[in-house]
């Protein structure tokens, strides 16, 4: 791991029990839960390509037929709405 430093936060109650409880859940410590949550939250912001690999939607790309330019069409099939 690279060398780290020790800052301070301060969090609602009700925010910092559900940290205590995801953490014992991982069997992680609080710090880690943050850096990975942290960590993930700045891939995100950044437009990390690889953001939606865990999406299970993505899995199902090439999955279906359908006719041809269907994607451009996914509101008027889902909502109804035409353009």
């Amino acid at each position: 791991m690279a060398m780290t430093k020790k800052i301070q936060f301060h969090f609602p109650d009700d925010l910092l029990m559900e940290m205590d409880m995801e953490a014992k859940r991982k069997r992680i410590s609080m710090a880690e839960l943050v850096r990975r949550a942290v960590e993930k939250y700045l891939k995100i912001s950044k437009g990390d390509s690889n953001r939606w690999k865990d999406d299970p939607l993505n899995k199902a790309i090439g999955s279906f037929d359908g006719e041809k330019g269907l994607s451009k069409k996914v509101d008027y099939y889902l909502y109804g709405i035409k353009k």
